[in-house]
């Protein structure tokens, strides 16, 4: 099967706005790993994670399920949902013509029930996802929905206040080297 792989027309935005944030290859973050446990609960799946796209790879910031901390990008289902303003639900990947011959479909992680959300920053960007999978056949309920974007809100908040401390502890600093630069005199 001859896959496309889409790329937002905003690709080189969208990977400035993710890199803003730096947040790939970060250590493990309880905050994250809480929001991915509760999806996992919300959907009641085995399978649920927290993952940003870069350029290559979809790399996971938390997962349940999964055991490995990156994939291609190219055989990532997040890749398309990154293209979407909204939830992606594929009740039966065997039904999904894109799908059904996916190499995570018929092996790997066996993946039959897909819903992913994009992760979607104040200005508009889809830097990654918040996803839950399952081994069946499933449909969520609008409850189920509406609680994994209020999930998705709130990682996108958690990132933004991460971005913001640390710019602030960055001005402090510099404002600290400044004061003192214009406070002591170095003898020459």
């Amino acid at each position: 099967m001859s896959k496309e792989n889409p790329i937002p027309e905003n690709e080189f935005e969208r990977l400035a706005t993710l890199k803003r944030y730096n947040i790939l290859d970060t250590l493990p973050d309880h905050a994250f790993d809480d929001a991915t446990k509760l999806v996992s609960y919300i959907c009641g799946v085995p399978i649920a994670h927290i993952s940003f796209i870069d350029e290559s790879r979809q790399w996971f910031k938390s997962e349940i399920g999964i055991g490995v901390s990156e994939v291609p990008r190219e055989i990532s289902f997040c890749q398309y949902t990154i293209m979407e303003s909204k939830m992606v639900e594929i009740n039966d990947t065997f039904l999904n013509e894109r799908f059904k011959d996916d190499p995570n479909v018929t092996g790997g992680f066996k993946i039959r029930f897909y819903a992913g959300i994009p992760l979607t920053t104040p200005d508009g960007f889809n830097i990654g996802t918040i996803c839950a999978i399952d081994h069946v056949t499933k449909t969520l309920d609008e409850n189920q929905r509406n609680a994994l974007s209020i999930v998705a809100k709130h990682v996108i908040n958690q990132l933004e206040v991460q971005t913001k401390n640390i710019e602030l502890a960055t001005q402090k600093k510099l404002q600290n080297v400044l004061f003192w630069q214009k406070t002591v005199s170095w003898p020459i």
